[in-house]
């Protein structure tokens, strides 16, 4: 039977080995969602020398692959770089963003379904980052708000008060929840305010070392309520460090 190859549309969100040849390419498609893939390691000396450099977190590509096969995970064909970072790779803050973008992609996306708009924010939001020239200190926040938009777990900003605003339900109420998960006060009513960022206004959220790591710790609770199996996020303590 004659394979039926596909061609994908990918951000490639992690690597994990799988044997001395094959590691498992775990990525987001514009196509089908998330997907696995396997890939070769490109640890020897052969014409695939350069698979872990095409084959790294956030990278942009397009290939063919069989996507109906049985059995085994598909093995991507024609690999191609659509798109080429000029600053991300070589800036050492923008890294240690993207790093965090990974991290938090990886946590909060999951589902093998096809979601465009959600694949096209990604591409746009790395893009916009990679060709930024400053003031991007906030780009992290704002992409963390933002994809709550886009998987669905977006707060429900209706009822709007500056008492409490409840976490785990996720909208605000005059009364204090009965559980640990709620702002109060100045808090509360600052989510109203950040749910409003953007990357063309993120630049007009003044906050220092601590307020934005505060920031970070809220909106990591909230996919942590929200999002199965969703975790700390590691690279929090390390952003809000290097972004002063």
């Amino acid at each position: 039977m004659l394979s039926m190859l596909e061609r994908v549309h990918a951000i490639v969100l992690r690597l994990v080995k799988y044997n001395d040849k094959t590691r498992i390419a775990d990525v987001l498609t514009r196509e089908h969602g998330r997907m696995s893939f396997a890939v070769p390691d490109g640890a020897g000396k052969s014409k695939k020398s350069n698979a872990r450099v095409v084959w790294r977190p956030l990278a942009v590509l397009e290939f063919e692959a069989d996507l109906k096969s049985k059995g085994t995970l598909p093995r991507p064909r024609d690999v191609r770089v659509s798109y080429n970072y000029s600053d991300i790779p070589y800036n050492p803050l923008k890294t240690m963003v993207a790093m965090f973008v990974d991290e938090l992609l990886c946590g909060a996306v999951w589902g093998e379904l096809s979601d465009t708009l959600l694949f096209d924010f990604v591409l746009t939001s790395l893009k916009w980052l990679d060709e930024k020239e400053g003031r991007y200190a906030n780009f992290h926040i704002a992409f963390s708000i933002r994809l709550l938009d886009f998987i669905g777990i977006e707060p429900n900003m209706e009822a709007f008060n500056e008492n409490y605003f409840d976490l785990q339900a996720s909208e605000y109420t005059d009364r204090q929840p009965l559980h640990q998960h709620f702002l109060s006060g100045e808090e509360a009513s600052a989510v109203a305010r950040f749910m409003k960022i953007g990357y063309l206004n993120m630049h007009r959220f003044h906050l220092n070392r601590h307020q934005r790591k505060r920031v970070l710790e809220v909106v990591n609770d909230y996919y942590m309520l929200h999002v199965p199996d969703f975790r700390r996020l590691k690279s929090i303590d390390v952003l809000t460090d290097a972004l002063t």
